[in-house]
């Protein structure tokens, strides 16, 4: 295909253990297809942490935080730190970050002072930019969206 068919109009999502248990990903297809423009997407990141080397060799284009973490962030302060931690570590390598599982206005004000860029679920109806939408609006109408 040529990269102008494929450039940022397909993208991927990989699971860890996809990327673990795959032989054909590990040994270049992931490297190539990127050559070609196609994105992807680290799926439930966090929740198997098998490993942060994972993160660096697969250099996604987004991370998507796992909703276990979404869903406890407003009761835990290790969701909230481990939150922080993956946004952190994805802009390291560029990526941008999507929170799963956002239920909730509160959650979405939440994963928006964490620096998290986009969030996924029955609350936004769906993956909405978190600084696209606030420049839309003053944070303290943000959930009322």
């Amino acid at each position: 295909f040529p990269v102008t068919i494929l450039n940022k109009r397909l993208c991927f999502e990989l699971t860890e253990n996809s990327y673990i248990n795959n032989k054909w990903i590990k040994d270049g297809c992931l490297r190539y297809l990127k050559t070609l423009g196609v994105e992807f997407a680290l799926d439930d990141f966090g929740k198997n942490m098998l490993s942060l080397h994972h993160l660096e060799l697969i250099r996604p284009t987004y991370v998507k935080i796992d909703g276990s973490f979404v869903l406890d962030a407003l009761t835990s302060s290790f969701s909230r730190t481990a939150i922080k931690c993956i946004v952190e570590l994805s802009k390291e390598i560029g990526a941008k970050t999507i929170g799963e599982m956002v239920e909730d206005r509160d959650t979405s004000l939440l994963l928006y002072d964490l620096g998290v860029d986009y969030q996924q679920g029955w609350y936004s109806g769906g993956l909405e930019s978190l600084p696209y939408l606030q420049k839309l609006t003053q944070r303290e109408i943000w959930g009322k969206l």
